[in-house]
């Protein structure tokens, strides 16, 4: 893998924890994570908070230990992303749009007054207003998106209203 590569996980619990291959994509990740010809690698993940427990808890003595390798790749590298920006990032968050970040200073329009910035950014209002209405969304992953099944949507619908980022 080139340098300066970033390998975006998004939805990392499809990934990492699944039955068959999770334990062997764990394992490349490490590899190319640690071996200083491959770098710098960065990558990211969006895991939900159940899935970041289910692939990182110990098992109990007499279970089988099916997340040992996710184990190892994720222990002290999560971190969670907070429901809203507080006062300290919002200011930072101006800064940058002072700055000229007009994405940045876009958002602010829309989020100042509930602070959920990175909500607004990541689309979850539009892809909210798109479900309640009807309207399929457009661009990269939407086809994915919007062939979620029922459960999952309503996950998305549900995080996206209360603010939880997706």
């Amino acid at each position: 893998m080139a340098p300066r590569t970033v390998v975006w996980l998004n939805e990392a619990q499809h990934h990492l924890g699944h039955p068959q291959t999770g334990e062997r994509i764990a394992a490349a990740l490490h590899t190319l994570l640690t071996h200083a010809h491959h770098g710098p690698v960065l990558v990211p993940g969006t895991l939900w908070p159940e899935y970041a427990d289910s692939c990182t808890v110990l098992p109990g003595s007499q279970e089988p230990d099916l997340h040992s390798r996710v184990r190892e790749l994720l222990t002290g590298r999560t971190f969670t992303v907070s429901d809203a920006f507080d006062e300290e990032a919002l200011h930072a968050a101006y800064d940058l749009a002072r700055g000229g970040d007009r994405f940045m200073a876009d958002a602010l329009t829309r989020a100042h007054a509930h602070g959920r910035v990175t909500q607004d950014l990541a689309g979850a209002p539009e892809l909210l207003r798109r479900y309640e209405h009807g309207t399929p969304p457009v661009g990269p992953g939407a086809a994915r998106m919007w062939c979620w099944p029922t459960a999952a949507t309503t996950t998305t619908s549900t995080a996206a209203s209360s603010g939880i980022s997706v």
